[in-house]
């Protein structure tokens, strides 16, 4: 890349030459080349200090490059008195940067790129961190069984397990009605045990006197008011049973009153 932009710098100052050659061989009194990059000089002694020596030497004609002070400078004879004899081409400012400048430059853009990299994994591992309380909760929850909510639920949910986060918060919430439904659900059953017996027993003891009052001989009358007594108490029975089935919770499906 050096190689090529140097050949096409020389090419331009080649060039510059040439057309000033033909406009002194035109004109003897030609303006000398100058613009930002190209200065004309007649006498060695005008080129920048560090060129003096060497233009003393009344070197060939040709162009010749000096990498320290990035000048290129084209040695010429017009053979017109006046006419310069040196011009530099400043090629500061023009040339590409090194080939240890790139160097630099891609390593720096290689380390930016790393960086960059580095950054996004570190923001994905944190993203993942902070949303996989999030969805272990997700799974826990999905994994609960509506017909069989229980202490272990409760305790697989605990907010301790998630953390002072959104998570924690959101299971600290969930844990609060899990152990509310828990305390609903036993209180159900403690009530339907108690009802269960404290209902049933009376129906079966006057159940049991019907039965002694009925192996006596009775009149008509009385057996009448048996009867319908004991018609009383078998719908009765039969209707807190019903209720009973209705409240009891038994695998999601109600269960049958003897």
């Amino acid at each position: 890349l050096r190689l090529t932009e140097d050949r096409v710098l020389e090419r331009q100052l080649e060039l510059i030459v040439e057309d000033y050659r033909r406009r002194v061989d035109a004109d003897g009194e030609a303006a000398r080349p100058g613009s930002a990059f190209v200065t004309s000089y007649r006498d060695p002694r005008e080129l920048p200090p560090d060129l003096v020596p060497w233009a003393l030497t009344s070197p060939e004609i040709g162009i010749y490059e000096f990498t320290e002070q990035e000048l290129h400078v084209a040695v010429l004879d017009t053979g017109v008195a006046g006419a310069a004899r040196f011009l530099a081409f400043d090629v500061a400012g023009i040339e590409a940067p090194s080939s240890e400048d790139a160097m630099w430059y891609s390593g720096l853009t290689a380390l930016a790129l790393l960086i960059g990299l580095g950054a996004m994994a570190i923001g994905l591992l944190i993203a993942r961190l902070s949303v996989e309380p999030m969805v272990r909760l997700a799974d826990i929850v999905a994994d609960v069984d509506p017909e069989r909510v229980g202490e272990s639920d409760r305790e697989r949910i605990a907010a301790h397990r998630f953390g002072r986060n959104e998570a924690g918060l959101l299971a600290n919430a969930i844990e609060r009605m899990v152990t509310r439904i828990c305390a609903f659900i036993e209180r159900e059953r403690s009530f339907t045990a108690a009802a269960s017996h404290e209902l049933r027993t009376p129906l079966t003891v006057i159940g049991g006197a019907l039965e002694l009052l009925e192996r006596e001989e009775q009149s008509e009358r009385v057996r009448h008011v048996l009867e319908r007594i004991r018609s009383a108490n078998t719908d009765m029975r039969s209707t807190i049973g019903m209720f009973l089935a209705l409240a009891r919770e038994s695998d999601g499906r109600l269960a049958n009153s003897d």
